[in-house]
């Protein structure tokens, strides 16, 4: 998957508008961060770690290889991330903010 510009600036957007980060600057580095996570499971397995809404912080092993046709397609949220979780065998999702 190749990352555009426009997705990144919708991304951040996203993120800054909805007071998740303190400045545009920060709201860009995260949203650059997270696409590039997304793109390398798209090719294949890839481990991650982000915080949980309750705050565990939670190592990950995820895919979606199988769903490269169907990524722009899933929920539509800017500020998510939706995954195959291959430890849990299903689907997991995040707020990219999280994303350490």
């Amino acid at each position: 998957m190749r990352v555009s510009k426009k997705q990144v600036a919708e991304m951040a957007h996203t993120i800054y508008r909805k007071a998740e980060v303190n400045t545009i600057s920060e709201a860009f580095k995260v949203a650059w961060k997270a696409l590039k996570l997304q793109s390398e499971m798209l090719v294949g397995d890839v481990e991650f770690t982000y915080k949980k809404i309750n705050g565990e912080i939670r190592k990950a092993k995820g895919t979606l290889k199988f769903m490269a046709e169907h990524i722009d397609q899933m929920d539509g949220k800017k500020d998510v991330i939706q995954y195959y979780d291959l430890e849990k065998k299903g689907f997991r999702s995040f707020v990219i903010v999280n994303l350490i």
